[in-house]
């Protein structure tokens, strides 16, 4: 793991195997250098990552979780091959999402009239 800061924007780029026996040590990690003042996002590298299991998942997870609560978005970016499909199929969205995987915004609710108008049968 490392890490770079560009102004508000901290970048750690992981290296090799994400699972079981580095996802806590990562998780740690991030978030004690998500810390640092003037820090408003995190971005997790992925690229030079070859392997993700489910512990790598919910690490990436526990890393969203952390920098969310101290209201800095976080975004995972450059996933590819299996570790891009682990993740697509798990629904933890790389890049932009940005982490978490920086959240999609709720969708719009329709207006009283809509619903009042969805609810009446037609005639």
């Amino acid at each position: 793991m490392s890490q770079e800061r560009d102004g508000a924007i901290l970048r750690i780029a992981l290296t090799g195997d994400l699972d079981l026996c580095v996802a806590e040590a990562v998780v740690v990690f991030a978030a004690k250098s998500a810390v640092v003042p003037g820090v408003r996002a995190l971005e997790l590298d992925l690229r030079a990552v070859s392997f993700l299991d489910a512990a790598g998942v919910r690490a990436l997870l526990g890393v969203q979780a952390a920098v969310g609560r101290r209201r800095i978005a976080c975004r995972i970016t450059g996933a590819h091959g299996i570790v891009a499909r682990v993740l697509r199929i798990s629904g933890v969205q790389a890049a932009p999402p940005g982490c978490p995987p920086a959240q999609r915004p709720p969708a719009p609710r329709p207006s009283r009239r809509a619903r009042r108008h969805a609810l009446k049968p037609r005639r």
